[in-house]
């Protein structure tokens, strides 16, 4: 288990729900308490937005604008949470 291999390996825990999340590392009672610690990566650049549409145009045959993509995603916040609202459009 994870107690019997600390120090063998790393885990990353991430999500877009952050008071879940919160929630699973907080609480006496969760799976995870105390385990890790919060850490903040830089938000998702450009090369993500691009990657998501072509990755959308291969699977529906479209063209999809990665200009106006970029745009709606950085208003989303940068939540990959959001990618099936932003590049459905």
């Amino acid at each position: 288990g994870m107690q019997t291999s600390y120090g063998r390996y790393a885990a990353i825990f991430t999500g877009s729900d952050r008071a879940r999340l919160d929630a699973m590392f907080r609480d006496l009672r969760a799976p995870l308490w105390q385990y890790g610690y919060e850490e903040d990566f830089p938000p998702l650049g450009r090369d993500f937005s691009d990657a998501l549409c072509e990755r959308y145009e291969r699977a529906r045959g479209c063209t999809i604008d990665h200009d106006e993509a970029w745009e709606a995603f950085r208003a989303a916040g940068f939540n990959p949470a959001h990618t099936d609202e932003v590049f459905a459009r």
